[in-house]
């Protein structure tokens, strides 16, 4: 039997992390840091933005709890439209999932320490499965209110209600949660789908904590998000491991300097490189309320990691 290692790109992404999890494989930590003299100029995004982020004013705590209470209150999620088309996919169909369960048993066994690449198509196929969810869960969510338990299934009902415009009840489902919270990591997520969250989380009346790791997001996507990130409805975003390179982290950092609510940011894995470590720099120099930061995984040269050590030194939050 032929077994497979999955490579690791320059930017240091890991493999996925259902592959991780089912072979228990440590993740691999890139990285070049060192000291050198700081440049007299952080970046040029800070010329036009020498003053504290702008934007719409976050909720104050006691109004978003309010909010919250409220749409807790509410028994069912409601209708946004009369009709939708409902899952092809019933529980019974779910029955795939025991057999590749099986078969994948039978894949490690054979190849306890690498996935053969049989066990990885099997492994995409699964977590494919995973991500659709049931007849009987969507109608149930609708007329009783019942959310789901598992992450993944909660998961998968997040995407159908995004990916039919159902932009209500994925709100109310993401207030049952405490802090309200959309995970859509490792989700096979595209730009179309991030333009589709950045349009809900422009007008949400909470502030939210949003995964969307592991995704294919590029820069485009990112730009998609950056209205998002201006109206202040986001405290905590992770966009780690997205192929969003220098010029996708240099566009969240350039949306960042229009936001005042930022908590955590999440941007490990996605081979941003020396220039990204700079535009990260300049956010961490003036943003009012950003209190954790994730970069690991990148390769960066010296003085990006001098300007980001100074950066941090200064640092307030």
């Amino acid at each position: 039997m032929r077994c497979y290692r999955p490579p690791v790109n320059a930017g240091g992404v890991s493999p996925h992390p259902s592959v991780l999890a089912f072979f228990n494989w440590p993740r691999k930590i890139m990285f070049d840091a060192g000291s050198a003299t700081r440049p007299k100029s952080i970046s040029s995004l800070t010329d036009s933005h020498k003053s504290s982020p702008t934007g719409p004013v976050p909720p104050a705590p006691t109004t978003q709890a309010m909010i919250i209470q409220q749409l807790r209150a509410a028994s069912r999620p409601p209708r946004d439209r009369a009709s939708y088309d409902l899952p092809d996919l019933a529980a019974a169909q779910t029955t795939r999932l025991a057999e590749i369960e099986v078969r994948l048993d039978a894949e490690r066994a054979a190849c306890p320490y690498e996935p053969s690449e049989k066990a990885v198509e099997l492994l995409g196929e699964h977590y494919r499965l995973l991500l659709m969810a049931t007849r009987e869960t969507v109608q149930d969510f609708f007329d009783t209110g019942r959310c789901p338990e598992a992450d993944i299934e909660r998961k998968a009902l997040a995407l159908f209600l995004l990916n039919n415009k159902l932009l209500g009840a994925l709100t109310w489902l993401v207030a049952q949660s405490d802090p309200p919270t959309l995970d859509l990591g490792h989700a096979d997520l595209l730009d179309q789908h991030a333009g589709m969250i950045a349009e809900w989380a422009t007008s949400l009346p909470v502030m939210i904590r949003l995964d969307l790791s592991g995704n294919r997001i590029d820069a485009a996507g990112v730009r998609f998000l950056a209205s998002a990130l201006k109206a202040n409805t986001i405290a905590a975003l992770n966009l780690g491991a997205n192929p969003l390179g220098a010029e996708g982290m240099q566009a969240v950092c350039e949306a960042m300097l229009d936001n005042s609510s930022m908590l955590s940011l999440g941007l490990s894995s996605v081979g941003a490189g020396s220039a990204g470590v700079r535009a990260v720099a300049v956010i961490l120099d003036i943003h009012p309320s950003l209190s954790t930061l994730s970069i690991s995984d990148m390769r960066f040269d010296d003085a990006a990691a001098a300007i980001l050590a100074d950066a941090l030194a200064h640092n307030k939050t």
